[in-house]
């Protein structure tokens, strides 16, 4: 045999063995593989709220019944990463404070800022596989709530007192362009632990809309209806934001919030939040 077929055949030979090995013992790169997963997830809140001595003389009690489901699909490209700060919420901030109408409805205070974000680790720990959602990620989102709150708004300017009442309520499709625009480009940042086969999820506040209608005094009436999107449980969101932070790929848990004054909200607030969860993401 000539001593070039010899040389070649033994390089082959070389490489069929090497290569095997030095990719078993670390010496060489694994190639990454694509991977695809489905995340879902459910949420009930019952919220039970009073506030006496509030913005605007403001004394009432209110409830309000709150359903999401949200499901979307996920993809990594194999590569392991360290874990990274998350993403900002879905919905975009509001505005502002709304036109008051007499002060009821620009009264509710905005939601709790967004916990701060666990810090990433060392440098170095590169073991997560990070999912991305793409521009289209086969979301799905629905959303119920059914909230009201009746009171009485003191002016002691005036010495007058009027009372109201307001109510909520939406049974919410995200469409097209939320998830095109809000649901998918936010679903950035669900890291998988392949070794311990946890999850870190972001989840931001889903955009719902819905109607809101206030009426106010008897004298010279005031009645309103109008388009509004309606917040999920700040107090809510922040719980279910800690119970996907390294949470086993499914579960559930539930809990009951005592609630709290907040701040620029004046008065006292009292109150609780039950909130049920359950989780899943699921390779496909």
């Amino acid at each position: 045999m000539p001593s070039s077929m010899t040389d070649g055949l033994v390089h082959r030979c070389a490489v069929a063995v090497l290569i095997p090995f030095a990719l078993a013992t670390g010496a060489l790169p694994a190639f990454a593989a694509t991977q695809t997963g489905r995340l879902l997830l459910d949420l009930k809140i019952q919220v039970r709220e009073s506030i006496a001595n509030g913005y605007a003389g403001e004394t009432s009690t209110g409830t309000s019944s709150e359903t999401l489901h949200l499901e979307a699909t996920l993809r990594t490209d194999g590569t392991l990463v360290a874990l990274s700060r998350p993403s900002p919420a879905m919905a975009p901030p509001p505005s502002g404070r709304p036109t008051r109408e007499r002060a009821r409805s620009t009264a509710r205070p905005s939601p709790a800022p967004l916990p701060a974000p666990t810090p990433a680790p060392a440098r170095g720990d590169a073991r997560y596989l990070a999912y991305r959602a793409q521009q289209d990620c086969g979301a799905e989102m629905h959303a119920v709530v059914q909230r009201s709150r009746e009171g009485v708004l003191s002016d002691p300017t005036i010495h007058k007192s009027e009372a109201f009442t307001e109510k909520s309520q939406a049974d919410y499709q995200a469409t097209a362009g939320d998830k095109l625009l809000l649901i998918c480009p936010k679903l950035n940042d669900l890291f998988l632990d392949p070794k311990a086969q946890t999850i870190h999820v972001a989840l931001g506040e889903p955009p719902v809309r819905g109607k809101t209608t206030y009426s106010e005094g008897s004298s010279h009436p005031i009645l309103r209806e109008r388009d509004t999107e309606l917040r999920l449980s700040a107090e809510a969101l922040a719980w279910v934001r800690q119970q996907l932070h390294g949470a086993p790929r499914s579960g559930q848990a539930k809990t009951t919030l005592q609630l709290g004054d907040k701040p620029g909200m004046g008065g006292k607030r009292t109150g609780s939040v039950e909130v049920e969860l359950s989780w899943r993401f699921t390779d496909l």
